[in-house]
Protein backbone atom coordinates (compact mmCIF):
# COMPACT_ATOMS: atom_id res chain seq x y z
CA UNK A 1 0.00 0.00 0.00
CA UNK A 2 0.99 3.61 -0.57
CA UNK A 3 0.22 4.98 2.90
CA UNK A 4 2.76 7.73 3.58
CA UNK A 5 4.61 10.29 1.53
CA UNK A 6 7.30 12.88 2.21
CA UNK A 7 7.55 16.42 0.89
CA UNK A 8 11.08 17.77 0.41
CA UNK A 9 12.04 21.34 -0.40
CA UNK A 10 14.82 20.43 -2.84
CA UNK A 11 16.51 17.55 -4.62
CA UNK A 12 19.46 17.80 -2.20
CA UNK A 13 17.11 17.53 0.77
CA UNK A 14 15.57 14.43 -0.79
CA UNK A 15 18.96 12.86 -1.42
CA UNK A 16 20.08 13.55 2.16
CA UNK A 17 16.69 12.81 3.74
CA UNK A 18 16.50 16.12 5.59
CA UNK A 19 14.06 19.05 5.84
CA UNK A 20 11.11 16.91 4.86
CA UNK A 21 7.52 16.67 6.04
CA UNK A 22 5.95 13.21 6.32
CA UNK A 23 2.21 12.85 5.80
CA UNK A 24 -0.23 9.96 6.02
CA UNK A 25 -2.88 9.32 3.41
CA UNK A 26 -3.86 5.62 3.75
CA UNK A 27 -5.54 4.85 0.44
CA UNK A 28 -2.89 4.66 -2.27
CA UNK A 29 -1.74 1.62 -4.23
CA UNK A 30 1.62 0.97 -5.88
CA UNK A 31 4.42 3.40 -6.70
CA UNK A 32 3.07 4.99 -9.87
CA UNK A 33 2.19 8.34 -8.30
CA UNK A 34 3.32 11.70 -9.68
CA UNK A 35 3.22 15.32 -8.54
CA UNK A 36 1.88 17.72 -11.16
CA UNK A 37 1.07 21.40 -10.47
CA UNK A 38 0.89 20.97 -6.68
CA UNK A 39 -1.42 17.95 -6.87
CA UNK A 40 -0.46 14.32 -6.46
CA UNK A 41 -2.06 11.70 -8.69
CA UNK A 42 -2.11 8.01 -7.79
CA UNK A 43 -3.96 4.70 -8.02
CA UNK A 44 -6.73 4.43 -5.40
CA UNK A 45 -6.19 1.29 -3.33
CA UNK A 46 -7.72 -1.95 -4.66
CA UNK A 47 -9.43 -0.33 -7.65
CA UNK A 48 -8.76 0.96 -11.16
CA UNK A 49 -9.66 4.45 -9.94
CA UNK A 50 -7.39 7.45 -10.40
CA UNK A 51 -7.13 9.76 -7.38
CA UNK A 52 -6.09 13.40 -7.01
CA UNK A 53 -4.75 14.88 -3.77
CA UNK A 54 -4.20 18.55 -2.94
CA UNK A 55 -0.71 18.71 -1.43
CA UNK A 56 -1.35 22.07 0.20
CA UNK A 57 -4.02 20.53 2.46
CA UNK A 58 -3.31 16.77 2.21
CA UNK A 59 -6.90 16.35 1.06
CA UNK A 60 -8.33 13.90 -1.46
CA UNK A 61 -10.25 16.14 -3.87
CA UNK A 62 -11.24 13.81 -6.71
CA UNK A 63 -11.22 10.20 -7.89
CA UNK A 64 -12.44 8.70 -11.14
CA UNK A 65 -12.52 5.30 -12.81
CA UNK A 66 -9.96 4.68 -15.56
CA UNK A 67 -12.04 2.70 -18.07
CA UNK A 68 -10.69 -0.76 -18.89
CA UNK A 69 -7.55 -0.46 -16.76
CA UNK A 70 -6.41 -3.61 -14.96
CA UNK A 71 -5.49 -3.45 -11.27
CA UNK A 72 -4.50 -5.55 -8.21
CA UNK A 73 -1.04 -6.28 -9.65
CA UNK A 74 -2.30 -7.34 -13.07
CA UNK A 75 0.23 -6.48 -15.83
CA UNK A 76 2.65 -4.53 -13.64
CA UNK A 77 6.21 -3.83 -14.81
CA UNK A 78 8.90 -6.50 -14.56
CA UNK A 79 10.24 -6.66 -11.01
CA UNK A 80 7.96 -3.83 -9.81
CA UNK A 81 4.75 -5.22 -8.27
CA UNK A 82 1.48 -3.27 -7.90
CA UNK A 83 2.40 -0.56 -10.39
CA UNK A 84 -0.81 -0.94 -12.37
CA UNK A 85 -1.36 2.77 -13.01
CA UNK A 86 1.78 4.76 -13.71
CA UNK A 87 1.19 8.52 -13.81
CA UNK A 88 3.48 10.99 -15.57
CA UNK A 89 3.67 14.75 -16.13
CA UNK A 90 5.55 16.63 -18.84
CA UNK A 91 5.36 19.76 -21.01
CA UNK A 92 2.29 18.39 -22.80
CA UNK A 93 0.22 17.62 -19.69
CA UNK A 94 -0.78 14.80 -17.36
CA UNK A 95 -0.60 11.16 -18.49
CA UNK A 96 -1.32 7.68 -17.19
CA UNK A 97 0.39 4.50 -18.42
CA UNK A 98 -1.39 1.19 -17.86
CA UNK A 99 -2.60 -2.03 -19.51
CA UNK A 100 -6.01 -3.51 -20.28
CA UNK A 101 -7.40 -6.96 -20.95
CA UNK A 102 -8.33 -5.72 -24.42
CA UNK A 103 -4.71 -4.75 -25.11
CA UNK A 104 -3.62 -8.20 -23.84
CA UNK A 105 -1.22 -6.57 -21.42
CA UNK A 106 0.38 -4.19 -23.91
CA UNK A 107 1.13 -0.71 -22.63
CA UNK A 108 -1.61 1.88 -23.12
CA UNK A 109 -1.10 5.65 -22.85
CA UNK A 110 -3.87 8.11 -21.99
CA UNK A 111 -3.68 11.89 -21.74
CA UNK A 112 -5.79 13.19 -18.86
CA UNK A 113 -7.57 16.41 -18.06
CA UNK A 114 -5.70 17.38 -14.89
CA UNK A 115 -8.73 19.17 -13.45
CA UNK A 116 -11.37 16.47 -13.98
CA UNK A 117 -9.29 13.29 -14.56
CA UNK A 118 -11.30 12.64 -17.72
CA UNK A 119 -9.45 10.76 -20.47
CA UNK A 120 -8.86 13.13 -23.40
CA UNK A 121 -7.17 10.70 -25.79
CA UNK A 122 -5.73 7.17 -25.72
CA UNK A 123 -2.96 5.44 -27.67
CA UNK A 124 -2.09 1.73 -27.71
CA UNK A 125 1.49 0.55 -28.11
CA UNK A 126 3.09 -2.70 -29.27
CA UNK A 127 5.02 -3.22 -26.01
CA UNK A 128 4.00 -5.86 -23.44
CA UNK A 129 4.00 -4.01 -20.10
CA UNK A 130 5.26 -6.90 -17.89
CA UNK A 131 8.34 -7.17 -20.13
CA UNK A 132 9.31 -3.55 -19.41
CA UNK A 133 11.23 -2.37 -16.38
CA UNK A 134 9.60 1.05 -16.63
CA UNK A 135 8.37 3.87 -18.87
CA UNK A 136 8.06 7.65 -18.77
CA UNK A 137 6.77 10.61 -20.80
CA UNK A 138 8.86 13.55 -22.08
CA UNK A 139 7.60 16.22 -24.49
CA UNK A 140 4.60 14.07 -25.39
CA UNK A 141 6.75 11.04 -26.26
CA UNK A 142 6.56 7.74 -24.39
CA UNK A 143 9.91 6.09 -23.65
CA UNK A 144 10.15 2.47 -22.49
CA UNK A 145 13.03 0.68 -20.78
CA UNK A 146 14.17 -2.86 -20.26
CA UNK A 147 16.98 -4.35 -18.24
CA UNK A 148 20.14 -5.49 -20.01
CA UNK A 149 21.94 -6.76 -16.90
CA UNK A 150 22.26 -6.04 -13.18
CA UNK A 151 23.91 -2.64 -13.75
CA UNK A 152 22.48 -1.32 -17.01
CA UNK A 153 19.11 -0.33 -18.45
CA UNK A 154 18.29 0.50 -22.04
CA UNK A 155 15.78 3.03 -23.33
CA UNK A 156 14.87 0.96 -26.36
CA UNK A 157 11.48 2.21 -27.53
CA UNK A 158 9.72 5.51 -28.17
CA UNK A 159 6.15 6.32 -29.16
CA UNK A 160 5.30 9.86 -30.27
CA UNK A 161 1.71 10.72 -29.34
CA UNK A 162 1.73 13.70 -31.73
CA UNK A 163 2.47 11.65 -34.86
CA UNK A 164 1.48 8.14 -33.71
CA UNK A 165 4.90 6.88 -34.81
CA UNK A 166 6.95 4.36 -32.84
CA UNK A 167 10.69 3.99 -33.01
CA UNK A 168 13.49 1.74 -31.74
CA UNK A 169 16.27 3.37 -29.72
CA UNK A 170 19.37 2.30 -27.82
CA UNK A 171 20.23 4.68 -24.98
CA UNK A 172 22.14 2.98 -22.19
CA UNK A 173 21.70 4.06 -18.58
CA UNK A 174 23.95 2.86 -15.77
CA UNK A 175 22.21 1.99 -12.51
CA UNK A 176 23.63 1.45 -9.05
CA UNK A 177 21.88 -1.84 -8.24
CA UNK A 178 19.79 -4.43 -10.05
CA UNK A 179 16.18 -3.30 -9.63
CA UNK A 180 14.66 -0.15 -11.05
CA UNK A 181 11.62 0.77 -8.97
CA UNK A 182 10.70 3.91 -10.86
CA UNK A 183 11.66 6.46 -13.50
CA UNK A 184 10.11 9.88 -13.97
CA UNK A 185 10.88 12.88 -16.17
CA UNK A 186 10.94 16.33 -14.57
CA UNK A 187 9.79 19.05 -17.02
CA UNK A 188 11.32 21.85 -14.90
CA UNK A 189 14.92 20.70 -15.46
CA UNK A 190 14.25 18.30 -18.38
CA UNK A 191 15.94 15.35 -16.72
CA UNK A 192 14.80 11.78 -15.98
CA UNK A 193 15.15 10.59 -12.39
CA UNK A 194 15.53 6.94 -11.42
CA UNK A 195 15.10 5.21 -8.06
CA UNK A 196 17.12 1.99 -7.93
CA UNK A 197 17.23 0.03 -4.66
CA UNK A 198 17.85 3.08 -2.46
CA UNK A 199 19.81 5.13 -4.99
CA UNK A 200 18.32 8.26 -6.56
CA UNK A 201 19.97 9.01 -9.90
CA UNK A 202 19.41 11.70 -12.50
CA UNK A 203 20.63 11.58 -16.08
CA UNK A 204 21.80 14.45 -18.26
CA UNK A 205 19.88 13.69 -21.44
CA UNK A 206 18.53 15.97 -24.19
CA UNK A 207 15.00 15.24 -25.41
CA UNK A 208 14.00 16.24 -28.93
CA UNK A 209 10.95 15.66 -31.10
CA UNK A 210 11.35 12.83 -33.59
CA UNK A 211 11.58 15.28 -36.49
CA UNK A 212 14.42 17.21 -34.82
CA UNK A 213 18.05 16.36 -35.39
CA UNK A 214 21.01 17.58 -33.38
CA UNK A 215 23.27 19.89 -35.44
CA UNK A 216 26.39 18.17 -36.70
CA UNK A 217 29.50 19.59 -34.99
CA UNK A 218 32.22 21.18 -37.17
CA UNK A 219 34.76 18.63 -38.33
CA UNK A 220 37.85 18.48 -40.48
CA UNK A 221 37.54 14.80 -41.20
CA UNK A 222 37.91 13.68 -44.80
CA UNK A 223 34.79 13.79 -46.94
CA UNK A 224 32.50 10.84 -46.20
CA UNK A 225 33.91 10.23 -42.69
CA UNK A 226 31.71 10.92 -39.65
CA UNK A 227 32.53 11.27 -35.97
CA UNK A 228 31.07 8.53 -33.74
CA UNK A 229 28.13 9.56 -31.53
CA UNK A 230 28.87 10.53 -27.94
CA UNK A 231 27.81 7.96 -25.31
CA UNK A 232 25.08 8.93 -22.86
CA UNK A 233 26.27 8.72 -19.27
CA UNK A 234 24.62 9.60 -15.94
CA UNK A 235 25.95 12.83 -14.45
CA UNK A 236 24.97 12.41 -10.81
CA UNK A 237 24.27 9.66 -8.35
CA UNK A 238 23.49 10.00 -4.69
CA UNK A 239 22.32 7.70 -1.94
CA UNK A 240 19.85 8.92 0.63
Amino acid sequence: YFDYYRLCKSYNDLALLKNYEERKMGYGDGSGNVVYKNFMYFNYCGTSDMAKMDLSSNTLVLWRLLPGATYNNRFSYAGVPWKDLDFAGDEKGLWVLYATEESKGNLVVSRLNASTLEVEKTWRTSQYKPALSGAFMACGVLYALHSLNTHQEEIFYAFDTTTGQERRLSILLDKMLEKLQGINYCPSDHKPYVFSDGYLINYDLTFLTMKTRLPRPPTRRPSGAHAPPKPVKPNEASRP
